[in-house]
């Protein structure tokens, strides 16, 4: 029954992947096309309204972006909201499911829908700026590419470690996603206490989960950072070699400090999920009220 409940759900957030997919596949084709086809080197005239449409079309670029990114976001929730807390939810609420089946299926759905639209941003985005860059410089992709990969590994001190890096941000940005789906996902299930104003609790219950959340990550980095600086500066005092080898070193643990910090709020997002995951799951199964 899970996979019939994940089916349906992909089939609900099917067309709005689509039209953001194109979206973005236009503005793509069409920033590009733009890049492609400056030219300032003619007369002042022409070259300031080349510049003026050039500025005018990453705006449009950016804002095409962002409202794919906001445009997903509310549609996993809206589609949440409809189906488990509107009239819709008689419907779902009646199937032969649990309340831990409901919520696993919303939750890999929308986070694969969230996931799809991220690595569409992020390919846009390569795209576009690979563009830029060698229509600039009047290099190749392969070249940028490769270049891009070296700068990466020297300046992170990676190297052979550069797969097992890749693979371990990866794993951390996919948990990041789920939890912000959970996170979202819990917000409108605490906006449903407010029975008359439930949208504007869903709302308040997302902005306030958004400052705790921050508020810890700020803490995380600020604690990293001290500590990274104490490092530096006692390796520093410490050593006779303050050439290319010390550099090294401060570069590397820069590296391993960051991976630190990273899962360590990875930890804490995760765990403020969980508690979010058992409150709609609590909503659900006991505190249920439809509108």
């Amino acid at each position: 029954m899970l996979g019939r409940l994940m089916k349906h759900e992909w089939k609900g957030m099917l067309a709005p992947l689509v039209i953001m997919a194109c979206l973005l596949l236009g503005i793509t084709v069409f920033t590009c096309t733009v890049i492609i086809n400056m030219n300032t080197e003619l007369d002042e005239i022409i070259e300031n309204f080349s510049t003026a449409v050039s500025m005018m079309t990453f705006l449009l670029y950016y804002a095409g972006i962002v409202g794919c990114v906001i445009g997903i976001t509310m549609v996993i929730a809206v589609r949440f909201y409809k189906t488990c807390y509107t009239d819709q939810g008689y419907l779902t609420h009646t199937l032969p499911v649990s309340a831990k089946q409901l919520l696993t299926a919303k939750t890999v759905t929308a986070a694969l829908s969230y996931l799809i639209i991220i690595l569409l941003v992020y390919i846009s985005v390569f795209v576009t700026l690979s563009t830029f860059i060698a229509q600039a410089f009047d290099e190749d992709w392969d070249f940028l590419l490769n270049s891009f990969v070296a700068v990466l590994r020297d300046s992170l001190g990676l190297h052979n470690a550069y797969p097992l890096f890749i693979i371990y941000w990866s794993c951390c940005i996919i948990v990041s996603l789920i939890c912000s789906v959970i996170g979202l996902m819990g917000a409108i299930s605490l906006g449903q206490l407010y029975t008359k104003h439930r949208v504007a609790g869903a709302v308040i219950a997302y902005l306030a989960i958004r400052i705790v959340r921050r508020f810890f990550t700020q803490v995380v980095i600020l604690l990293g950072y001290q500590i990274f600086d104490r490092f530096t500066h006692a390796s520093w005092d410490s050593t006779a070699i303050h050439g290319s080898e010390y550099w090294r070193s401060v570069i590397a643990s820069a590296n391993f400090s960051a991976q630190i910090m990273l899962f360590t709020i990875v930890l804490i997002s995760a765990a403020i999920a969980a508690g979010l995951l058992f409150a709609s799951y609590n909503m659900m199964t006991k505190r249920l009220n439809l509108e």
